[in-house]
């Protein structure tokens, strides 16, 4: 009798089980579209050092109503053989903090649009360099299509805005300006 009771007691643990790992697994979130290209320049009174990534993920978070953007910052790469190879590595802390990751505020409307916006949208973007986290408006231009969105923008940021800085040894040659470009990213909603 306690053989059958307990048989009974597992089954329904079983079940609960299952039931809680399909809910999990509805809950998890869209999985990023990647091979994006960003192009960070880290600006000196002498010129632009430029480096880019064909790196970039983005995903749509329903949820938060956000386009999260995420790169590593060791696939930065210069796109001048003059330009030091660790340059951005080093002043954006990619050894403590690996990746540069902004979420730009974009309303569900837009999302399932099916029109371009023409005009760049002032959008909200929270973004996170050296650790510190901020929040600005910035310009997106937004192409959306059934399961698609298409972005880009164009801003600039200061280090010290993010009370972030420039490590001493690059102290003579940066102004602790950074130019971030993004063009025709995508995101692709995955059924």
């Amino acid at each position: 009798m306690y053989a059958k009771i307990l048989q009974q007691v597992l089954l329904a643990c079983l079940l609960l089980l299952l039931g809680s790992t399909a809910t999990i697994n509805a809950q998890t979130s869209q999985p990023f579209t990647g091979k994006n290209i960003i192009t960070v320049v880290l600006e000196s009174p002498g010129g632009r050092y430029e480096f880019q990534s064909h790196e970039l993920l983005v995903r749509y978070n329903r949820s938060t109503e956000q386009l999260e953007c995420s790169v590593l910052i060791n696939s930065l790469r210069p796109l001048n053989d003059t330009i030091p190879s660790n340059m951005a590595y080093d002043v954006l802390y990619g050894a403590r903090l690996p990746e540069l990751d902004f979420l730009i505020d974009v309303p569900k409307d837009m999302i399932s649009s099916t029109r371009t916006f023409g005009e760049p949208q002032n959008q909200r973007t929270t973004i996170t360099l050296q650790g510190n986290t901020n929040q600005l408006k910035i310009p997106v231009v937004f192409a959306t299509d059934k399961n698609t969105m298409s972005f880009g923008t164009n801003f600039e940021l200061m280090l010290d805005s993010f009370e972030a800085s420039v490590p001493a040894r690059y102290l003579p040659v940066l102004t602790g300006r950074l130019l971030i470009n993004i063009n025709n990213a995508r995101w692709v909603e995955q059924p």
